[in-house]
């Protein structure tokens, strides 16, 4: 695993803030409702880093399952 997600995780929220993510939610959340035909029961995002994608989408479904190889990382979305 690359440093940048092991070592360096800590570093990750002054890096990278939840709201930089509001814009690729908004445009993601769309074609989400459309693919489940309105549904949101729940969300599964593989590979999810530091969680910040899913910070905006936690409100819409019900249950969100954040699934992330990294220690350092999964420790950051944990935190």
């Amino acid at each position: 695993m690359s440093v940048m997600y092991e070592e360096l995780a800590a570093w990750w929220p002054l890096m990278s803030a939840v709201e930089d993510y509001a814009e690729e939610a908004a445009f993601f959340l769309p074609l989400l409702k459309d693919a489940t035909q309105g549904g949101t029961a729940s969300l599964l995002e593989l590979g999810s880093g530091g969680g910040h994608l899913a910070a905006h989408m936690k409100d819409v479904f019900a249950a969100t399952t954040l699934v992330e190889p990294a220690n350092g990382m999964r420790a950051v979305s944990s935190a």
